[in-house]
């Protein structure tokens, strides 16, 4: 994106001080485009809520929201009834690994090895501190 660094007359920015910008008043905005959504009607909200008949839900202009939540529910029970083919079943069984996988061990559960001689040194140098440390507060 590129910003325009010129003003409506066409100057640089250098000289925008001294030029007054002619403003329409109006703040800044994104333009946003307006939507419309399409508001189902009270009567069909209550006859799917069991409130209201099929025949007191078409009267009307809401015939054809009707006609579209009665359609909405033949496909999803058409759907409720199908069966994976056989050998789309059996393709996805023999996908499925016969061993579990095993997870990788983080770093912090690793079991470490720690040299006798690694501790000696790790402990003189903790001691090294402690005695300078003692000295400094006591200073």
């Amino acid at each position: 994106m590129m910003n325009d660094l010129h003003g409506p007359d066409g100057r640089a920015d250098g000289n925008r001080d001294s030029v007054k910008h002619e403003t329409n008043g109006s703040p800044l905005t994104d333009r946003e485009v307006p939507l419309n959504p399409r508001r189902t009607p009270a009567v069909v909200q209550a006859w799917l809520d069991g409130e209201v008949t099929m025949a007191d839900a078409v009267r009307g202009d809401a015939a054809k929201d009707v006609e579209f939540w009665n359609r909405l529910n033949e496909q999803a029970e058409e759907r409720r009834h199908m069966r994976t083919p056989v050998h789309v079943q059996q393709r996805i069984m023999e996908s499925i690994p016969r061993s579990a996988p095993v997870a990788e061990s983080g770093w912090f559960q690793r079991q470490s090895h720690v040299s006798n001689g690694m501790l000696l040194v790790m402990g003189a140098t903790m001691v090294g501190l402690g005695v300078v440390a003692a000295l400094m507060l006591l200073r």
